[in-house]
Order: structure tokens, then sequence, then C-alpha cells
């Protein structure tokens, strides 16, 4: 009798057991399948009024449209990006954090061997590419008027020419050092404190030139202060039709010189990854959306899933094999 009873109570406890797993189970797959019904935190790595917060605050009502909730920005400065990114990395995979992710900065940063970082491209789940901006070289006409880029290149072969970056390891710091490596140019580089100081100091003839985002150079183009000579990357831009491709032009292989994708940390439901990359890709190709970019010269690459993780795999290679130049 007392073994009857007692085989009874293991099946009670046992039934249970499984009820409350199965209960968890439901709960899990009920909220995935009912994602968002929270508000998002969209991390920013970089502080209000830059190029990366104009282009993330342009999406997000897009973003909202779409999701039915709230995205609130979240600006995280520091680091060189990384204290965004870090708090990315380390969110709960839940889907209710995102973060804008600029390359090749992201790259450059835990390749670094002097920043000692434990992540990488796995840290994170990659989801789709917002925009990418190709970049320009800028010169100013009244201190070095080339006829076109490939004068330029020549001249940067013969002579020394001094680059402004937004700081070492940067996008123009990369770019610099691989036209160095691909072209025998003398680049020699003048570190700034982030971006906003090269336009100035290129206005001034206090540098030669500068790799500039194509909102940063829309202005002074267009009012005629500085030119344009060439486009990286191998995709012009609508609103710079009339500036060539330099890998056209004089036969190098330049990636533009700033993505910006969207991301969250690794390991992310697949249903939830699967919602969150369907609003982005409708709020990102809305005519709206995309109209407000052209107003700073930006134009939308929704590149997304095996493309976008094998782009971010080749510049990681293209980066690795500029460690000796980078000083690593």
């Amino acid at each position: 009798m007392y073994k009857n009873v007692k085989f009874v109570w293991v099946l009670i406890f046992s039934a249970i057991i499984l009820s409350a797993c199965n209960l968890n189970g439901s709960s899990e797959q009920d909220d995935n399948a009912n994602f968002p019904s929270e508000d998002i935190t969209f991390i920013v790595p970089y502080p209000p009024g830059g190029g990366t917060d104009l282009t993330a605050r342009i999406l997000q009502p897009y973003l909202e449209e779409e999701l039915g909730v709230s995205v609130t920005i979240q600006n995280r400065d520091g680091g060189g990006g990384w204290v965004g990114w870090s708090e990315l990395a380390n969110a709960e995979p839940d889907g209710y954090t995102i973060g804008y992710m600029n390359m090749p900065n992201v790259i450059l940063g835990y390749l670094d061997p002097q920043a000692n970082r434990s992540e990488d491209l796995d840290s994170f789940d990659f989801i789709i590419n917002h925009m990418s901006d190709p970049g320009v070289i800028l010169t100013n006409p009244d201190y070095n008027d080339f006829e076109d880029v490939n004068e330029f290149i020549e001249h940067a072969q013969e002579n020394e020419v001094t680059l402004a970056t937004g700081g070492s390891g940067t996008s123009q710091h990369f770019l610099g050092l691989l036209l160095n490596e691909q072209l025998g140019t003398n680049f020699t580089f003048v570190h700034q404190d982030g971006g906003g100081e090269f336009i100035p100091s290129l206005l001034g003839g206090h540098i030669d030139t500068a790799f500039g985002g194509l909102q940063d150079g829309l202005s002074p183009i267009n009012s005629g202060e500085l030119e344009g000579l060439a486009l990286f990357g191998d995709e012009g831009s609508e609103v710079f039709s009339d500036v060539p491709l330099l890998n056209e032009e004089v036969g190098s292989d330049t990636s533009p010189m700033i993505t910006r994708s969207i991301a969250t940390p690794a390991g992310v439901d697949p249903e939830v990854r699967e919602a969150l990359e369907e609003a982005l890709e409708r709020a990102i190709n809305n005519p709206d959306h995309i109209e407000e970019l052209k107003e700073f010269g930006l134009d939308i690459d929704p590149i997304s899933g095996d493309e976008l993780d094998q782009m971010n795999k080749d510049l990681e290679e293209e980066i690795i094999n500029l460690e000796d130049a980078l000083g690593w």
C-alpha cells in the first residue's frame, strides 16, 4: 500500500513540474508571437547632434509606426562608441534593445589590442544596414586646385599630403592607410578630436585634404568653398551624381567610408529577429524616410541576412591586413 501511495505522489509531482515547464514555454512563445508588447530602446553610441544621432532620429518615427510602440533613443557617448556597443552586447537578448553599429569603427575598436575588448562580431546579431555613406575626398580649391582626382592621387604619390581624421583608428584613418597601401600615396595624419574640426581646418588651409561624410561635405561643396574629387566604394550617390568613384578612376579597392547598421545582442529569438527585420525594412524603405535622408546627401542601403554578415567579415579581414600600418 505504501509503495502505491508513494508512486501516485511521484506521478502528481512530475505532472506539476511538466505543467509548469509547459506554461513557461507557452508564455515565452506567446511573448515572442506578440512582439513587441513594450517600448524599445535604441542605443546611439555617439552624442546628440552628430551624423549618427541625426540618421537614427530620422528613422525613429517610421520605425515606431511599423512596430506600434515607442522607440526611445538613448545616446551613450564615450570610448569611441564602445560605451554604447558594450551596453548593447550585454543587454538582454529579447529584442527590446537595439543599437546603431558604425562600421568600420566597431571592428577597429575591438581589434585594437590596447583596448583589450572581449566583444567581436559574434557579440551581436546584425539585423539590417540602414545607410551607407561612401565618403568624399575633399580639397580646398583656394590652396590645392586639382584638375581631377587622378591629378590629386599623382600629387599624393609624389608629395606628403596631410589628411585630417576624427582620431586614430577612425574610418578616415583606415581609408588613408588603405590608399597608402594600395596606391603608394603619402598621406600623413592629423588626428583631431572628432570629425567636426576638419571642415574649418580645411577651409583655413591648415590641412591638405579630408575624407568627409556626404553630410559634412554637402554644404561646403554646394557653396563652392570645397571641392569633392571622388567618392569611395563601388556605388555613387544620387545627391553627388557628378562626383566620380575613386575605384573606377584610379583602380583602388575601397568600401564606403561609413555604414550604419542596426543590431541586437547576440542570441535573439528567430521570431523576434524576423519581426524586427521586417519592421526595419519597411521603415527604411518608406518613401518619406528616403526623402528626408536625401536632404543630407544620404541614401538608404538596406542590406540584411548573410549579405550583411559577409560584408562585415570582409571589412574585418581588410582591417586585419592593415594591422602593421595601424601600429598593432
